[in-house]
């Protein structure tokens, strides 16, 4: 019996089948991690932010 932990990624379709999973954990045969958000690429996630929200038309008035 091999005891490496995995880790795998499911989509779960039915709130029955995460009571299951609860119910797993509970028993301690699984757990359950927290589920991340989705990542946002750096380019989107600070796009616009340079100059600003008037799209940098005076950027360069002093």
């Amino acid at each position: 019996m091999s005891l490496a932990m995995q880790t795998v990624l499911i989509d779960v379709l039915n709130e029955k089948a995460m009571s299951l999973l609860r119910d797993l954990e509970d028993l301690k045969i699984i757990r359950l991690l927290p589920s991340e958000p989705p990542k946002q690429k750096l380019s989107e996630q600070f796009r616009g932010s340079i100059f600003g929200r008037n799209g940098g038309e005076n950027a360069w008035v002093y």
